[in-house]
């Protein structure tokens, strides 16, 4: 579902970020996948977490999101 509700934005020339927990802390044996990502208005995968690398911090700029927006629509999720 998150891929899906991300293609909508980045069709629409927004960034994308998405996460998942890596456990509950009420209960450790369910664990979670604990990965992320953050997309770019051309669905370039710009950044990713892990359970081993559980944050990250990138600098976007949103002058790129609204230049994606004038050429509507935008090709999603390439390789």
């Amino acid at each position: 579902m998150a891929r899906r509700r991300a293609l909508d934005w980045v069709v629409s020339g927004a960034f994308v970020a998405s996460s998942n927990r890596v456990t509950i802390e009420d209960d450790p044996s369910v664990v979670f996948g604990g990965e992320g990502w953050i997309v770019d208005p051309d669905g370039a995968v710009i950044a990713r977490t892990t359970r081993n690398q559980p944050f990250v911090t990138i600098e976007i700029d949103l002058d790129t999101a609204e230049r994606a927006k004038e050429t509507y629509p935008r090709p999603a999720f390439r390789d």
